[in-house]
């Protein structure tokens, strides 16, 4: 069993599907990657074959697009929310048949939250999900899915083995049958059983699985890298269906945190008596990017305040998170020099008008995506991506000990702030942060929270996003 296996809705990413098939198919051949071409009505011919072709793969490839979820059919209903419908039963079955399944975002979808989907397939979001963009970026970002699919899939397949070595085995079986007869051989059978694909799991999740057929745990090794979340399994030594021995242990190679510092690339900013710390945080954040990529400008928050207000027309201080970002993303930000940051002064440079402040921001658009939790930030911060986080603020972060955050039992979410975090040091288990309030202000302006206080020090609602500029291939 092994197979890529592409689910796609026709009315949302059959173009993107389709390149996606083309470049899949030189990786792993024609055989080995299937998507359908043609309309499946239930009841024909070819559902049987799209449902034998499921059976056959070892992964999924759910390609998200920006109506994935919210594609009706023609009574109106949520194509998601309707039981038989065909996108929803493949992510199903390949879900409950233990393959391994990768949800990817193109043409700039936003992550669906688990809310959004039906109950009996929301453990996609509890995978590691994929972006693959448009443009010059498509080609680097099939080639890491592709490296992401063969490392997950260990050391390859039962199948591949027999097929290679079908003469030898034949062999075997043959003295085997003549030495010892049929009843030994099912006995010695019986005693075996197949090795499952715990690659891409969690160490507790494939513990869990190997114990369920009668295997075990066997030697953890670790593997510093930030391409998959700590604890994730990323390489078992026995390949998935492989027979052995009941009881037999299989050694596992998990995922390791390593250690990622941007701060090198951070200019803190100062938001003096003035609410714009949610503009602060995104101009940080763009401005680290570029930098990241040899392009070191630094953008206006001024501009990103004033645009995020006029979308909102508010009247008073301060902007919401998600405001800024919809301003990042459709207008981008100009340079500081264009429009600097002055807390008392708000209005427009000497000579300039909104119009001319756009027309300077539009190479600086930003592409932000919701991560699914802290444990992705390392992946983000790993491919030279900041990440912007909503934060609970306490009195203690006045004059931070030793610039670390210590969270409060009585921190409310009344008092909330943007920061953007730069960095992670898997030896204090810290992340550390950009804030807005100066040089002055904890360890020249950054300050650090440990990954066990996450929870408390960060906003959920609010989330966590990565960065990267429009135009920049990672």
């Amino acid at each position: 069993m092994s197979g890529v296996f592409i689910s796609y809705r026709r009315d949302d990413t059959a173009g993107h599907a389709g390149r996606l098939f083309d470049h899949l198919q030189r990786a792993f051949g024609a055989d080995g990657v299937f998507m359908d071409l043609d309309d499946i009505g239930r009841g024909d011919t070819f559902a049987e074959i799209l449902t034998t072709k499921l059976q056959e793969s070892d992964v999924l490839i759910a390609v998200v697009g920006r109506r994935w979820l919210t594609l009706t059919d023609a009574a109106g209903r949520r194509r998601l929310d309707v039981d038989d419908d065909w996108v929803r039963e493949e992510i199903r079955t390949a879900l409950k048949s233990g393959h391994l399944v990768i949800p990817v975002r193109v043409d700039g979808a936003a992550m669906p939250t688990a809310t959004d989907l039906p109950e009996d397939i929301r453990e996609l979001m509890a995978r590691q999900w994929a972006e693959v963009r448009d443009g010059s970026a498509f080609e680097h970002d099939v080639e890491d899915l592709t490296r992401d699919i063969r490392r997950r899939r260990a050391k390859g397949t039962w199948a591949e083995w027999f097929a290679r070595y079908r003469l030898a085995v034949a062999a075997v079986l043959a003295i085997v049958l003549v030495a010892g007869g049929y009843s030994a051989f099912s006995y010695a059978r019986a005693q075996r059983v197949v090795v499952p694909l715990v690659s891409g799991q969690t160490l507790e999740r494939a513990t869990a699985s190997l114990t369920a057929v009668g295997l075990r745990a066997g030697n953890v090794s670790t593997r510093q890298t930030n391409d998959y979340q700590a604890d994730w399994v990323i390489e078992q030594a026995t390949a998935a269906q492989t027979l052995v021995s009941t009881g037999t242990a299989i050694a596992l190679t998990v995922a390791a945190p390593k250690a990622v510092d941007l701060t090198s690339y951070v200019t803190v900013r100062d938001v003096g008596q003035l609410g714009t710390v949610a503009a602060a945080a995104c101009a940080t954040a763009m401005s680290a990017a570029l930098a990241i990529h040899g392009r070191p400008v630094e953008l206006s928050m001024r501009y990103l305040y004033a645009r995020s207000q006029r979308a909102e027309g508010a009247s008073g201080e301060g902007t919401y998170l998600e405001t800024v970002f919809y301003v990042a993303r459709q207008y981008g930000a100009p340079p500081e020099v264009d429009w600097p940051y002055d807390w008392r002064n708000g209005k427009l440079p000497p000579a300039r008008t909104l119009k001319d402040l756009d027309q300077a921001a539009a190479p600086y658009k930003a592409r932000i995506s919701r991560l699914l939790g802290v444990d992705a930030v390392l992946g983000a911060l790993a491919k030279g991506m900041p990440v912007i986080a909503g934060a609970r603020k306490t009195d203690a972060w006045d004059s931070p000990r030793d610039a670390v955050i210590v969270p409060s039992a009585e921190t409310s979410d009344d008092a909330l702030t943007a920061i953007t975090i730069v960095a992670y040091d898997p030896g204090t288990r810290r992340f550390k942060f950009a804030n807005s309030w100066g040089t002055a202000w904890a360890d020249k302006g950054f300050a650090y929270f440990s990954r066990d206080d996450a929870d408390m020090v960060l906003n959920d609602s609010l989330g966590l996003w990565s960065v990267e500029m429009e135009g920049l291939s990672r």
